[in-house]
């Protein structure tokens, strides 16, 4: 792949260094065509070195930084980031909203990183292989130094052993010990792990001059068991030097060519698992994984344009593993990838928590774009509105409102809303008595009062809805202090003493008198001395219903 590398003179040399160091966060134009002169000659590449004509791999020439330089590296921000306010409580009935300005405090970099290498270890990569292993710790311990909660993971790749043909294009993509596709360290906390996973790649063959890219990428969206966070900021760093196997992959550059087919997960060319470079690209987008390409070999224009799709970038490396100029690469792919954290294209609010999405009924404006982290906090204000979803039981119901910029989450709002779709309110049966008594024998009315309390004005009740046990409707009624609530308005113990003899607390009664046979009429199926619940349901004038209960003896 890299054994015929073009050579650059020392002022394209120095031309390339000072584009990398000041110019290469450009965005990069995907329309940008390629000529038919590079697209012949980026498809005849070079087949990959066998071990024996690869000789003795070089040693690492970079030093290892056991502890990375404080002062080459600025940290894109200091303190965190979150929501004010913090929390959220309300009662509400099923349709009802609350709003609220939420506004949003953006102080530092995303809270939580994860950082997935990716390893071409194909033959054409034995010049950079162990400068890339020395240069993958070297970052690891420079990221660390931007997002303290930081985890790093690896990711190896020869191609596929055996021969494929379609798509216009045939070859031995791989041979040997070739695999394509090996997790080798998860996401970690631990460098010292991932470093021993780094230190432990081997190179293997790879037979043509493409290499499954493809699969790699698309493992990075598809493998459950790489472990990416959710709310984490989602970087893949690639060390590749070729351009993959695909049906059109020149196709982002106006061109076209054929590398043959990524047969995917089944090794099998032709199958519906069969992979294409731009599909994997654009699912990395979807799940916010931003592709940074560390490319050694003569494709850099075709890397950066795919890296954009994922709102990534790529970069040229020498075919030793360092940076033309002699810049220090774990400082450069720092600042990179500080820079790429400080940038937030879409900052949004979204409930985060799984089966509430649709609580969250308005949010205003619906995001803000285009932001860039500095030195001093950023605020943004969210108008939003939750409600409750029509159907919700009475409940209470906890989830969070998270800031949501590219898929990082920077704060929480925590969300406690109880559903109550009947107001609750104090019932008595024969006010100031305890027990309360009732003679199904006798005439005349059955007292009873609805009682106020700071937060039931009972002047807001519609008194012709009141109901007993859904039948018994009063015969008149009137306001005034007769008595105190006993507690619990709702679940009162079954006893005959769940009750209390206090009288006016300052707060207006709803006073009621239900006919008494009504009452006995409920109480036929009952015997002398059973205890029994009365239950009263009616409506405020807004149509919010209210329950409440009392304790009632049969005397006779």
């Amino acid at each position: 792949m890299k054994r015929n590398r073009l050579l650059l003179g020392a002022v394209a040399m120095t031309a390339m260094a000072l584009f990398l160091i000041t110019g290469c966060n450009q965005a990069y134009d995907e329309e940008t065509p390629i000529d038919q002169t590079t697209q012949a000659r980026l498809l005849n590449l070079p087949s990959n070195p066998s071990p024996d004509q690869l000789g003795k791999i070089p040693a690492a020439t970079v030093q290892l930084l056991s502890f990375p330089p404080q002062s080459r590296l600025k940290a894109a921000t200091s303190g965190s980031s979150w929501l004010e306010p913090a929390s959220l409580e309300k009662t509400l009935k099923t349709g009802q909203s609350v709003t609220e300005k939420k506004t949003a405090h953006l102080t530092g970099a995303p809270p939580i990183g994860d950082v997935m290498f990716t390893i071409d270890l194909t033959g054409s990569m034995g010049g950079e292989l162990e400068n890339v292993k020395v240069n993958s710790v070297n970052i690891m311990n420079q990221i660390r130094m931007i997002i303290a909660d930081s985890k790093f993971g690896v990711i190896s790749h020869m191609d596929y052993k055996g021969y494929f043909s379609g798509c216009g294009y045939s070859a031995s993509y791989g041979s040997g010990p070739d695999y394509p596709y090996a997790l080798n360290q998860s996401l970690t906390s631990s460098n010292t792990v991932v470093a021993g996973a780094i230190s432990g790649l081997n190179l293997g063959y790879g037979d043509d001059g493409p290499e499954d890219y493809t699969r790699v990428l698309y493992e990075t969206t598809a493998d459950a068991s790489i472990g990416w966070r959710s709310g984490a900021k989602k970087i893949v760093v690639a060390w590749l030097d070729a351009i993959p196997h695909d049906c059109n992959v020149f196709g982002i550059l106006g061109g076209s060519g054929s590398t043959g087919p990524d047969p995917g997960r089944d090794g099998v060319a032709g199958t519906p698992d069969d992979l294409a470079i731009l599909p994997v690209l654009d699912q990395m987008a979807a799940q916010n994984i931003t592709l940074i390409v560390l490319h050694s070999g003569g494709n850099l224009d075709l890397w950066k344009a795919y890296a954009a799709k994922t709102g990534g970038d790529a970069f040229q490396i020498n075919s030793d593993g360092t940076i033309p100029g002699g810049s220090d690469i774990a400082t450069f792919i720092a600042g990179i990838i500080q820079s790429e954290v400080s940038k937030i294209d879409k900052l949004t609010l979204e409930v985060c928590t799984p089966g509430y999405a649709g609580w969250l009924t308005s949010v205003t404006p619906a995001s803000y774009t285009d932001i860039v982290l500095g030195e001093d906090p950023l605020t943004y204000d969210f108008d939003i509105a939750i409600t409750v979803p029509a159907g919700t039981p009475d409940g209470v119901y906890e989830f969070d409102v998270c800031l949501v910029g590219d898929g990082v989450v920077y704060g929480k709002q925590h969300v406690k809303i109880t559903v109550k779709n009947a107001v609750e309110v104090g019932f008595d049966v024969h006010p100031t008595s305890c027990p309360n008594p009732i003679n199904r024998t006798g005439n005349g009315v059955m007292p009873a009062a609805i009682l106020g309390s700071a937060g039931l004005d009972v002047t807001q009740i519609d008194p012709a809805s009141i109901l007993i046990n859904g039948v018994a409707v009063p015969v008149r009624w009137s306001i005034e202090d007769v008595s105190t609530p006993y507690l619990p308005y709702v679940g009162k113990k079954l006893s005959a003493t769940s009750c209390n003899t206090l009288g006016p607390d300052g707060y207006a009664d709803l006073t009621l008198k239900f006919n008494l046979q009504d009452i006995a009429s409920l109480l036929a199926g009952n015997a002398v001395g059973d205890v029994v619940k009365l239950s009263v349901t009616g409506k405020l004038l807004d149509g919010t219903d209210i329950v409440g209960e009392d304790i009632i003896i049969i005397r006779k």
